[in-house]
């Protein structure tokens, strides 16, 4: 018995490495060289897992970017299990550097591991183990989880939901339960999202059992049911809050019901040479995914109807105990798919709901939620056809390879997709240029242009390619980069860390704390910066120049040395700068437009001067510059306004900008106001919006606006001006809207 074992385990990994040859087999030598996937994601994924294993002094904290302050590992998708594991791996074993090649091999592992489960579980079913070999092999090959290569590791773990199905088998066939609370909370120091979506699965699948075993006035079956699933979330929930003392993350983020799947995504092949059918012929049905194919196949669709037929019909099928057990793992996989489908919040009836929906809105990406209907339906067809399999019959035999035929033909063509997808990551970690030089006199790295994406509601301009050079060049010198590429990065550490790169206005408490420092100032020359940083740069020493990039040293107390600098130029320029003596002023032949709102009647808590700034709903629109806005000069204009960015999301309000003459549009542009902050003064941040008419007789308008929560939002100090014309206002130093000297006002208990 235990040699047929060996020969069929030996069989399974000899069609397992076959198929992963003939479907990835280019692609491998590729993903073992460069990464996997070619966004910024990718590089990120990559970079927060080799810099953890390699530099970062905790388990817990991980101190590759967001310096001074680092961040939390479960917030930086690295992986945190497997993260700990390759560390202490590390300390022996050399293997850092090395990730490049070893992670795809990990990963590959992974859906070998994946396969075998499948593969366990169906072999319980006595059914021919050439079947059972093969759909298992074929079912993980066309799985969705493959997308994410390009860039979502994490996810990309094939193991995790089969090990899983075969934990909730083992409570059927021998009531152990435990694995079904052990495995979720393990994934969930994988990705959170595994541990959300096996708790569901499991809450549903005990509730199931309850009803199978007729236990539905059993106390104690019914806590287990209850405790099972709970236990997973309150043991992490409760990890986090020992371990993690920032209390200002993002309370929502952005695309909760933008990133969710589509039927049409999950149950077409949309990306497949035979999803051209459904376009042609079934009109209105396209329905795409934002993040993608969740395509669940056509061996899982049919084979999957057939058995439910089967099961209503047929009281041998329903007497099975290992089909019962795959019927009741489909169903309980159901709540999951709705879930990630987004359910019921795409119905208007209950989409306020959303609103209260508590920490489920943490998990914006709820498409990938499929994955657990994935692997549940295609158990399911996978034992439905195992069953007849035991007939022996040959149209039994036929069905089946007819079966695998579809299943395979599909896994063949979703390679593809894969591997095309795969194959343009960069190799700048395998082929580290600074992997030799010494950087040991340096205590962070700060890149130019600056990039900050960690807040989700506050972000920079996208500014590629230097966010991967950047982060090779912090993993191969262990220095902590400034700049963020992360999700749910503090509020309040995002304004301190952003407002170094703007103009210096005030001094910054990190620099206090770190002036003795000399940080790495890294500059993409082919990017023009603004001014402000240029000065940045004319002040820092040059050090040399690789692989297209201009390294210098900065003396961190640098930064705080341009603040003065900048006010001696201001008051410099108070003679010669044209004065403003109201609160509101229009001049119209010199087109500037000023409104500091500091009125008694819009007396707010908080005001970034004086007593009062505009609050206004940002789900209606607030006009900075009401329409018919009339300009008769083609020259360049600043439209800039401070806005309290203390409170979430504020920075995410849109700026809609519209130029017309004669009531046709010339130009249009939405943007966030946080792609124009240049300044932050404790929670208040200035933005400049600079434009040129494209004619001279265009009237203009620019509008605030969001759709979403209904929030308020604050502003103040609006001005409109030329750019070449300096504006003084009397009082403390204001010198084109930017404030040299500190506000007793910018935070109003």
């Amino acid at each position: 018995m235990r040699s047929k074992t060996s020969i069929t385990n030996a069989a399974f990994i000899v069609v397992f490495i076959t198929t992963a040859i003939l479907f990835h087999g280019s692609a491998l030598l590729k993903w073992t060289s460069q990464l996997m996937g070619e966004s910024e994601d990718g590089a990120k994924n990559f970079f927060t897992l080799a810099f953890h294993i390699k530099h970062s002094a905790s388990f817990w904290w991980f101190d590759g970017m967001n310096y001074p302050f680092g961040e939390h590992v479960m917030y930086t998708d690295n992986q945190p299990l497997l993260a700990a594991f390759l560390k202490i791996l590390n300390w022996v074993f050399p293997i850092a550097d090395h990730l490049s090649f070893l992670l795809p091999i990990i990963l590959l592992l992974s859906f070998l591991g994946g396969a075998y489960f499948l593969f366990k579980i169906l072999q319980t079913t006595g059914g021919q183990d050439w079947f059972s070999i093969f759909a298992s092999i074929g079912i993980i090959f066309l799985s969705p989880q493959w997308m994410r290569l390009k860039g979502h590791y994490s996810l990309a773990h094939g193991i995790i939901i089969p090990l899983m199905l075969f934990a909730a088998w083992k409570f059927y066939s021998t009531k152990s339960k435990w694995w079904l609370a052990i495995f979720p909370l393990l994934a969930g120091f994988i990705h959170p999202y595994f541990l959300v979506m096996l708790s569901l699965f499991a809450g549903v699948y005990l509730v199931l059992m309850l009803v199978k075993n007729g236990q539905l006035l059993n106390f104690k079956a019914w806590l287990y049911a209850v405790l099972i699933p709970a236990i997973p979330l309150i043991v992490f929930q409760g990890l986090m809050w020992i371990t993690d003392t920032v209390g200002d993350r993002p309370d929502v983020p952005y695309g909760y019901l933008f990133y969710r799947a589509t039927l049409s995504s999950v149950f077409i092949p949309l990306d497949l040479p035979h999803g051209a059918f459904f376009y042609k012929n079934i009109e209105g049905i396209y329905q795409p995914a934002q993040e993608g194919n969740f395509y669940v196949g056509a061996f899982g669709i049919i084979c999957s109807l057939l058995g439910l037929v089967a099961w209503f019909l047929s009281k041998k099928m329903r007497s099975s105990n290992t089909f019962t057990f795959a019927f009741i793992a489909l169903i309980a996989s159901l709540p999951v798919l709705f879930l990630a489908l987004g359910l019921p919040f795409t119905h208007w009836r209950f989409e306020h709901l959303l609103e209260e929906a508590g920490p489920l809105r943490q998990f914006r990406g709820i498409g990938r939620f499929t994955f657990v209907f994935f692997y549940a339906l295609n158990l399911f067809a996978a034992v439905t056809i195992s069953h007849y399999l035991k007939t022996k019959s040959k149209a039994a035999i036929t069905a089946s390879l007819f079966a695998l035929l579809i299943l395979f033909s599909e896994g063949a063509y979703f390679s593809r997709e894969v591997n095309e997808l795969t194959q343009d990551g960069s190799d700048q970690f395998a082929n580290n240029v600074w992997r030799d030089q010494d950087f040991s006199s340096f205590s962070a790295i700060l890149p130019l242009p600056f990039y900050h994406t960690g807040s989700e509601n506050f972000r920079t301009v996208e500014t590629l390619p230097i966010m991967t050079s950047s982060m090779a060049l912090s993993f191969a010198s262990g220095l902590p980069l400034v700049s963020v590429q992360m999700s749910r990065t503090s509020l309040s550490q995002s304004l301190q860390t952003v407002s170094l790169v703007g103009e210096r206005l005030v001094p910054s408490e990190i620099v206090n704390q770190h002036e003795n420092e000399h940080w790495l100032l890294m500059i993409d020359p082919n990017i023009e910066l603004p001014y402000h940083q240029t000065k940045l740069v004319a002040s820092a020493t040059f050090v040399f120049e690789q692989d297209g990039y201009q390294l210098f040293d900065l003396h961190a107390k640098t930064l705080n040395d341009l603040v003065e600098m900048n006010t001696d130029f201001a008051k410099s320029m108070t003679d010669s700068s044209f004065r403003l003596n109201n609160p509101i002023t229009f001049i119209s032949d010199k087109y500037i437009y000023f409104n500091s709102l500091d009125l008694d009647s819009l007396k707010t808590n908080r005001a970034f001067n004086g007593i009062g700034a505009k609050e206004f709903v940002r789900m209606n629109w607030f006009p900075l510059l009401p329409r018919g806005t009339y300009i008769d000069s083609i020259q360049r204009y600043e439209l800039s306004f401070w806005v309290y960015a203390g409170d979430q999301h504020a920075v995410n309000t849109q700026i809609w900008f519209w130029e017309r003459k004669n009531d046709d549009e010339l130009l249009f542009e939405a943007t966030e106001i946080g792609d124009h902050i240049t300044a932050i003064i404790g929670e208040w941040a200035l933005v400049s919006y600079p434009f040129t008419p494209q004619t001279n007789q265009s009237d203009f308008e620019v509008l605030l606006h969001r759709d979403g929560p209904s929030m308020k939002v604050l502003i103040d100090e609006i001005l409109f001006k030329p750019s070449n014309l300096n504006v003084l206002k009397p009082g403390k130093l204001n010198l084109n809207n930017r404030y040299y000297q500190p506000i007793e006002s910018t935070v109003v208990k």
